[in-house]
């Protein structure tokens, strides 16, 4: 369990990072876990990006690079083979060596319950030590597979612990910061024996639930950062001279409809909810937005791919286009509360536009019995499995289709996707899924999400990356 304790803004007086003091960013919640195969939520993953590394991580320039392996090469027989570098060291000062890759994979794959899976549709098969070399030999059923290398951005796990270590409160990695739990929160130190390099010291995590109190903060140099800019204060952050920073989480929104109870269970009710939706307006209620900027925050999609992918099917349009008329479905809509956007106003926003449509809804924690409702607003990252939310639920696939959906053509395409070879296979299956998923309606897709974060002035080399955010970190320098 995570340790409970309220925190507050650094008190008066300057908190800005430098070599003397810890570099501060703001978020608008804890991390829920600092053990990777239960990240749920973009704190988890900004946050672990610091604690482990990853085998492997996709790089613009290099495609894929490994702050792990010296070099690797994929043998005739499809296996990568992976060659440990310079010494690395955990948190906990034992030296990292190759048995340790083969157990964080199998830590991975024995955790058929965890989130993380939906990250990792392939996984090894087997995993074999060359001691000879100090590296490892990795297998996949899925062999020939067009570069190994961009199915292991896997955590690096620690499996050399005591069996009651509580990785979730109290984790050991191999990243370049070491985290530990004080009176203020969570302070990640500089580690020496990661294979990054950090010129940074120390930061600093400090919660605050109000993202214009962040800005606010942030101005008043109370805090050196924050991740999410509300888009209506984008302008106050130009004015203030501050450092704007634009990363993509790769997410998109989605209203999962409960197919399998009346009165959604009758396709031509989930076009009429389809066609009628008005998400101009509910992206105006939610998020503003100003035509005459390039930082804008969201952006209508069709289907369950970031718009700018290949794998987006430009030939499907935006729904919408038919006008509104008084049908009392009593529909029953659920918000969880651990969206990036306000949950009450996300539920206002929505039963504002199906009013028509008798709409009530409720704010839901993680416990709640989904089922109980007709409609689930969620969120969900273009890095995770879609198979986890539109394959027909099995011991390992559909883990997180909450209603139940089941189609044969759905699952028939996930099965051609697991074996497509090439980049031209994979975007022409993937399209056909989301023509096939757009004309089903069994999730109403809403739009993606464009981020900003904001610092000041004077982090220079600041590189962030989609999803994880600090994955290169080891580029950034203050002075």
């Amino acid at each position: 369990m995570m340790p409970a304790i309220v925190l507050v803004l650094l008190l008066a007086g300057s908190a800005q990072g430098s070599k003397k003091h810890p570099l501060s960013w703001q978020e608008i919640d804890l991390p829920t876990t600092m053990d990777p195969l239960d990240a749920v939520s973009p704190v988890d993953f900004r946050v672990h990006a610091l604690i482990y590394d990853q085998l492997y991580y996709a790089d613009e320039s290099e495609g894929f690079r490994s702050d792990i392996f010296k070099y690797s090469t994929v043998e005739p027989d499809g296996r990568l083979h992976a060659v440990l570098g310079p010494p690395v060291r955990w948190h906990d000062g034992q030296r990292l060596r190759a048995a340790d890759i083969c157990r964080s994979i199998e830590r991975l794959k024995s955790a058929t319950d965890s989130p993380l899976r939906n990250r990792h549709p392939i996984l090894p098969t087997t995993c074999e030590v060359d001691e000879q070399k100090k590296g490892v030999f990795v297998a996949f059923a899925q062999h020939p597979l067009p570069d190994p290398r961009a199915v292991l951005a896997i955590p690096l796990m620690p499996t050399h612990l005591a069996e009651d270590h509580d990785l979730g409160s109290a984790p050991i990695g191999t990243g370049p910061m070491k985290a530990t739990f004080d009176n203020h929160g969570w302070l990640f130190k500089a580690w020496d024996g990661s294979s990054r390099t950090v010129s940074i010291p120390a930061m600093r995590l400090v919660v605050e639930e109000d993202r214009a109190v962040q800005v606010r903060n942030l101005i008043k140099g109370t805090s050196d950062g924050v991740i999410g800019v509300p888009p209506k204060l984008l302008p106050d952050v130009r004015e203030a001279g501050l450092t704007l920073r634009h990363f993509d989480q790769q997410s998109w929104w989605s209203l999962a409809l409960n197919t399998q109870k009346e009165p959604l269970s009758d396709p031509a009710v989930r076009e009429l909810l389809d066609r009628s939706l008005d998400r101009e307006a509910l992206r105006e209620a939610l998020i503003t937005t100003d035509p005459d900027r390039d930082e804008q925050q969201c952006t209508l999609i069709s289907g369950p791919f970031p718009r700018n992918s290949p794998r987006y099917n430009r030939g499907v349009p935006l729904p919408g286009g038919l006008p509104v008329a008084t049908l009392p479905l009593g529909l029953r809509i659920a918000v969880p509360d651990s969206l990036d956007l306000p949950a009450r106003a996300v539920l206002d926003a929505l039963m504002a536009s199906w009013r028509p449509f008798d709409a009530t809804g409720a704010i839901v924690g993680p416990d709640a019995d989904l089922n109980e409702f007709d409609i689930v607003v969620g969120t969900w990252s273009a890095a995770d499995d879609l198979s986890a939310l539109y394959h027909t639920p099995t011991a390992h696939r559909g883990l997180a289709n909450v209603f139940g959906f089941s189609n044969k053509g759905v699952d028939r395409l996930f099965r051609e996707l697991d074996g497509a070879v090439t980049d031209v296979e994979i975007h022409q299956l993937s399209r056909e899924l989301h023509a096939m998923l757009a004309d089903e309606r069994t999730h109403l897709f809403l739009w993606e999400l464009n981020w900003w974060s904001a610092w000041r002035p004077g982090i220079e080399h600041q590189l962030v990356s989609p999803g994880d955010y600090f994955s290169q970190l080891d580029q950034w320098t203050i002075p």
